[in-house]
């Protein structure tokens, strides 16, 4: 072996190393953003199955973190909730202000979650690694909302620069 043969095999058992190490800290970052939900998701469990993190290697899906599937019920609540009672009274807007939470769909949050990670936007699509929360339904948007935003950078870096300093 030569020179330029020993040089280029350190140099890939380092970069196997160090894409372990970064792997590792996004999935555990993953975690804890699953685990960061401000909110009780107990009513149909249909938003709380269509919510996960999706982990992007160059574009590419190589992992993923969701909740155990609970939903029994369409996610409209069947017959509780119909969609003309989503929509502001004489008006077809929306009550949450959130477009296509009045279309009655009995599809399931896991379902819609899978079609999201198999499609990112192409923000995700990037050279490099990348973490993709995700909540499918189209009520989570309004839930957000009240919630506050828990992928905001105040929380999400520290907690990754709290992963990755752990692996060192």
């Amino acid at each position: 072996m030569n020179n330029e043969q020993v040089i280029l095999k350190g140099l890939d058992i380092a970069r196997k190393a160090i894409r372990t190490q970064i792997v590792d800290a996004i999935k555990k970052t993953a975690f804890d953003l699953e685990a960061l939900r401000p909110f009780d998701l107990n009513w149909t469990h249909n938003l709380l199955d269509s919510i996960g993190c999706g982990i992007y290697e160059n574009g590419v899906l190589i992992d993923y973190i969701t909740p155990i599937a609970e939903a029994q019920d369409p996610r409209s609540g069947a017959g509780s909730f119909p969609p003309e009672a989503r929509k502001v009274s004489g008006s077809e807007a929306p009550i949450s202000g959130v477009s296509g939470i009045d279309v009655d769909r009995p599809y399931w949050g896991e379902k819609e979650l899978f079609d999201m990670l198999a499609d990112p936007p192409p923000e995700v699509m990037i050279q490099g690694w990348a973490l993709y929360y995700v909540a499918a339904q189209p009520y989570s948007e309004a839930l957000d909302r009240m919630g506050g935003d828990i992928l905001a950078d105040e929380r999400v870096v520290p907690i990754f620069k709290t992963h990755i300093a752990k692996l060192k």
